[in-house]
């Protein structure tokens, strides 16, 4: 296949450029990456990608049994159209800097509208259109209403967000309805309708779009209801305006799920840098409660108990608080068999699943900064780092832990005034032997074959993905460099309140545990008296009202941002 002026981008009334790949991923290599460069050269930003002979598109695995010979490279191995070779197609578009989208729908769309007890009464060039256009998805659920069946709808949904990142109750964006998804895919078509259908059935005349929504919605309604969708406007991107840029400093858990969250969002670009050889994470294991837990689902929806089951995690059925020494030696403290269990899961599986989905050259290893330097004039920084490159963002923001350098450019001259310091305790752990343990604590710990580790502190992984999900949901929400500001006050306001006191109850749970409180010392029943309520406002939160809660803050900044604006205006 090669490109065409009938292929070629086009503007449309609706401010974007797009283009149509049939049968791109069937091709090979050499023949998409031509293609794929010509139509980002030629300004491209939305590419709809389908096969209009799609009874050849198998699911995974499975072979197509057939090629179309016209579409053959005599010098190359063509593809076979599977969905692991669609898969390739999206990641060498999203690579070529434009948006694709997927459409399960038989193109144009005016064909859908010959609905299946019609067949009979549409021309033939039409009927044999139906059946040479359908799709997988059209061979499961037929031609009939098909997404307003909730099943056959979620089924779709599902594959745009395992490929795209798309929206609906799977990747936790806000859908104005379930009709967005119908619109999102086929509004660049409105234009060429008529041109497309002249002979469509009188019965549908005028109402071409209507029977697609299933609804009796005429065009000019359909146009309207599109055109002014928030989900249609962030997944085409509507508009010239370039991605936000955004770097991430640090590749750990914190930066790592940072990064998950951020590429969700179709305007932001991001490139994450480890100062380290390689993105791996210290330490044995990671405690996740269930507010961590929580909020890991909402920054990857639907991919979350995959993900930790890939890493190994294991539930955290049993944990007991024990006093060592002393007059209370061998009391119980606190004991959590049978409590809604957290989880524990081994620090560098956990980053590395973490890191599996990120762009491979959004990836930057050994990468020590150097320097930040804003650039007032053009409202951007400039990043320098120790091997001399230099990129410019939009953005910074640090997850390079509390001895990380992005915190002397964000505290500038408090920044000593708040460095960290000691906490005034510490442990040591050691290995036990496996029998020994067994012995020590029982056959309870020890009568399922799983993995165990040993705890860490948890609350600051905890933390960072209640940081990731915050973020998320603000820069998904603006759109603007301008607004960057207004999203980060926001942020701080919503999330410092919370970490402090995370930070405080943490710092005096330590003391209290290790004897050092000033009444309690080691007694078990004044230390459970002390000790009880200090996890309920970790564990309780709701994480729907607190990503609202930012929501709110960010509107309120904005307008605040547009008052100071105004005001030097005037």
């Amino acid at each position: 296949m090669s490109a065409s002026p009938a292929n070629a981008p086009r503007q449309n009334e609706n401010s974007w450029t797009g283009a149509n790949l049939d049968h791109l991923q069937g091709l090979s290599d050499a023949k998409q990456d031509a293609y794929i460069e010509h139509m980002a050269s030629a300004g491209a930003k939305v590419i709809r990608v389908w096969d209009k002979h799609a009874r050849r598109q198998f699911p995974k695995g499975r072979q197509s049994p057939r090629q179309r010979a016209s579409l053959r490279d005599d010098h190359a191995p063509v593809k076979l159209e599977t969905l692991d070779a669609l898969d390739e197609v999206i990641d060498k578009v999203a690579r070529a800097g434009m948006k694709a989208i997927i459409s399960p729908k038989i193109p144009p769309p005016c064909l859908v509208s010959i609905k299946s007890e019609s067949q009979a009464r549409a021309p033939p060039s039409l009927t044999a259109l139906i059946y040479e256009h359908r799709d997988v998805y059209y061979e499961k659920w037929g031609y009939d209403y098909s997404y307003e069946l909730e099943e056959a709808f979620d089924a779709y949904v599902a594959r745009l967000s395992a490929m795209l990142n798309y929206s609906g109750k799977y990747s936790n964006k806000a859908w104005k309805g379930w009709n967005d998804g119908i619109l999102s895919f086929n509004l660049q078509f409105l234009p060429d309708a008529v041109a497309e259908c002249p002979t469509i059935p009188a019965q549908y005349e005028g109402n071409r779009f209507g029977i697609l929504l299933g609804s009796g919605t005429d065009i000019e309604t359909y146009l309207k209801e599109a055109s002014s969708s928030p989900a249609l406007q962030k997944v085409m991107a509507t508009g010239n305006s370039p991605p936000l840029r955004i770097a991430i400093i640090g590749g750990g858990l914190a930066g790592a799920t940072l990064a998950n969250a951020l590429i969700q969002i179709p305007h932001i670009d991001i490139q994450i840098y480890e100062s380290a050889p390689s993105f791996s994470e210290r330490g044995a294991a990671v405690g996740l409660g269930t507010n961590a837990q929580q909020a890991l689902e909402h920054v990857l929806p639907g991919r979350k108990d995959g993900l930790l089951k890939r890493a190994g995690a294991v539930p955290m059925n049993s944990s007991r608080t024990v006093v060592g020494s002393g007059p209370y030696a061998g009391q119980t403290i606190f004991d959590f068999s049978g409590a809604d269990p957290g989880i524990i899961v081994h620090r560098a599986s956990l980053l590395r699943e973490l890191v599996a989905p990120l762009p491979k050259d959004s990836l930057h290893s050994n990468k020590k900064l150097a320097a930040i330097n804003p650039i007032p004039d053009m409202d951007a920084v400039e990043v320098m780092f120790e091997d001399r490159t230099v990129d410019t963002f939009d953005a910074v923001i640090g997850a390079d832990g509390i001895f990380g350098s992005v915190r002397s450019y964000v505290l500038q001259d408090d920044a000593d005034q708040f460095a960290a310091s000691p906490a005034g305790f510490w442990d040591c752990r050691s290995l036990v032997p496996f029998e020994r343990a067994k012995a020590v604590l029982g056959e309870e710990l020890f009568e399922l074959d799983r993995q165990y580790g040993w705890v860490g502190d948890g609350s600051g992984a905890a933390m960072a993905f209640e940081d990731a999900m915050i973020l998320k949901e603000l820069l998904g929400n603006i759109t603007s460099s301008a607004d960057i500001k207004a999203a980060f006050k926001a942020y701080d306001a919503v999330r410092r309140p919370r970490c402090q006191r995370v930070i405080d109850s943490s710092r005096e749970t330590g003391l209290m545990l290790c004897g050092q409180h000033a009444d309690a010392g080691l007694n078990p029943e004044k230390l459970r008296a002390l000790l009880a309520p200090r996890w309920d406002f970790i564990y309780g939160l709701d994480m729907s009202a607190h990503k609202q809660e930012a929501l709110q803050m960010l509107r309120k900044m904005q307008q605040s941002q547009d008052d100071e604006r105004l005001a030097r205006t005037l």
